[in-house]
């Protein structure tokens, strides 16, 4: 765990822990010195500036408020279920501490909380660790980089024949496609091709579909609707040699359980 939280400790940088740093005689010669070692890059320093941002707030206004040492330090709680293990690890730009509290035979606690016994035992200790060492931010603390809002493009209002049309939901004074009511009775007033309330599109390339009212009592419901021909265009008529490319549409057969309610939809 202690290994773990390094890593933002030292600004995205990944250490092997060990026991022992150093072995001396009785006489004060160094028998044994564990060799130091560079932290090893696997966590972008921007997003650890953010984590460490964050795990300062816990100490200065979060869940381990009593593990403030009055310099800038940061940390997490932590409490497992049915108060088993508590835990709060804290650390300095100096000095990484990690301390749980709980049972040996894993029995729960008196609701015992990470932000609670382990914050103020971190809080001693640090305090005397932290003694004679200056207090400092973290040096290795990335700025957020700067963001800027992407390029506004004003497309015009009648787009070129070779460009795509510029769909835009906002109504204009001067678009050719803005018709005032009058112009066209059938239509009313159209401000823009996706305005609100705006009729459907009428003309000669477009039918309208039947309704209830169309029905003739004698020759029954209308045809399907289907697109008129259009000579020429992109649906166009069929020659004469051809079928129809539009037939009407047949009703399916009906079994006696669609006329059951449950089987309607």
């Amino acid at each position: 765990m202690a290994a773990g939280y390094q890593v933002f400790q030292t600004g995205g940088g990944r250490t092997t822990p060990y026991l022992i740093s150093e072995v001396r005689s009785t006489r004060g010669d160094v028998l044994y010195s564990h060799a130091p070692s560079a932290p090893t890059p696997v966590l972008d320093p921007l997003y650890a500036t953010r984590m460490v941002s964050m795990m300062k707030t816990v100490i200065t206004a979060g869940t381990a408020r009593g593990a403030d040492i009055g310099r800038p330090a940061a940390g997490k709680t932590g409490t497992s279920q049915d108060w088993r293990d508590a835990w709060f690890i804290g650390f300095t730009p100096d000095v990484l501490t990690a301390v749980w509290v709980g049972n040996d035979n894993g029995a729960p606690m008196a609701k015992v909380t990470g932000g609670e016994l382990p914050a103020a035992i971190w809080k001693r200790f640090m305090t005397v660790a932290e003694k004679d060492l200056p207090a400092r931010d973290f040096p290795w603390l990335t700025a957020e980089p700067a963001t800027t809002p992407p390029p506004t493009t004003v497309a015009d209002n009648v787009p070129d024949q070779d460009e795509p049309a510029q769909m835009s939901d906002t109504p204009t004074q001067d678009a050719a496609i803005d018709r005032e009511a009058g112009d066209d009775p059938d239509a009313g007033a159209v401000r823009g091709p996706y305005a609100h309330g705006a009729p459907y599109a009428t003309g000669d390339d477009y039918a309208r579909a039947p309704g209830p009212d169309d029905a003739d009592a004698e020759s029954g419901p209308p045809e399907h609707w289907r697109p008129p021909p259009r000579p020429g265009g992109a649906y166009g008529a069929p020659p004469p040699d051809q079928t129809d490319p539009y037939p009407p549409l047949q009703a399916p057969p009906q079994s006696p359980a669609d006329e059951a309610p449950r089987y309607r939809y």
